[in-house]
């Protein structure tokens, strides 16, 4: 049990359970495409795309590179937007 701002009782027992089933976990995968290669989610969002001439090893540069920024604790590649 924790307290809130007002001295009041929280069971956090349930908030737990609720944050489990809002993180799902996702993979970023490469995928072939017509005319090249994506960088996608495994729900299906497509993070990035690259076309023509050495678009698999783009692509897989994208995702070493994105996966070492996330491991260093920067923002990943493409998503300051976010």
């Amino acid at each position: 049990m924790a307290r809130d701002y007002t001295g009041s009782t929280i069971d956090t027992s349930t908030k737990h359970c609720e944050i489990d089933a809002v993180m799902n976990a996702l993979r970023m995968i490469i995928r072939p495409i017509r005319h090249g290669w994506a960088v996608q989610l495994t729900d299906g969002r497509e993070l990035a795309r690259f076309l023509g001439p050495g678009a698999r090893w783009r692509a897989a540069r994208y995702l070493r590179r994105t996966v070492e920024s996330l491991r260093s604790g920067g923002a990943a590649p493409g998503t300051a937007a976010l």
